[in-house]
């Protein structure tokens, strides 16, 4: 059997998400109490509803495609979870509204190591940013907490089919 090397890529690019959320400050003051890596929505859940300002980086799907030449491109579909818990509506609405900035804020200026980028060999022409940013949800069914929901996802690409 030949000898391989794994990577791990797509868990490199889950960790920098969170990290780049967990290092996140505002006039050097730490905007999440805690930030983690989730992989199934119990889990995440269960995560939130701890502190103050919660973030989760949930884990949604990770897919592979193949790419010019021997390369390869992926993506990790991630679902960003903040919670805030106020007093009130408008201190809900206005809070969570600030950590999602922050997040994406975080996050672009911290992008993944391996984020990258990519167009598609089968779909001539596709161009795929690497971050690329989905709509935003907001649930406060949980009262007095408010989450909002950023879903992202992250594409990469390894240079060979053995390179994961």
């Amino acid at each position: 059997m030949a000898e391989i090397t794994i990577a791990n890529v797509e868990w490199e690019i889950l960790e920098d998400v969170q990290q780049a959320i967990a290092a996140a400050t505002i006039s050097t003051v730490k905007v999440f109490d805690s930030a983690t890596v989730c992989v199934s929505q119990n889990a995440a859940e269960d995560a939130l509803y701890v502190e103050q300002n919660v973030c989760v980086v949930l884990c949604n799907e990770i897919s592979e495609a193949h790419a010019v030449g021997l390369e390869r491109q992926g993506s990790v579909s991630i679902s960003i979870l903040v919670a805030y818990k106020g007093d009130s509506n408008e201190d809900r609405i206005e809070n969570i509204l600030r950590l999602i900035a922050a997040v994406r804020n975080a996050v672009e200026e911290t992008p993944p190591a391996n984020a990258r980028a990519v167009s598609s060999e089968e779909q001539f022409g596709e161009f795929r940013e690497r971050l690329e940013w989905g709509e935003i949800e907001l649930s406060d069914d949980r009262d007095p907490w408010i989450i909002g929901t950023i879903p992202l996802v992250v594409n990469f690409q390894v240079s060979s089919r053995t390179s994961h």
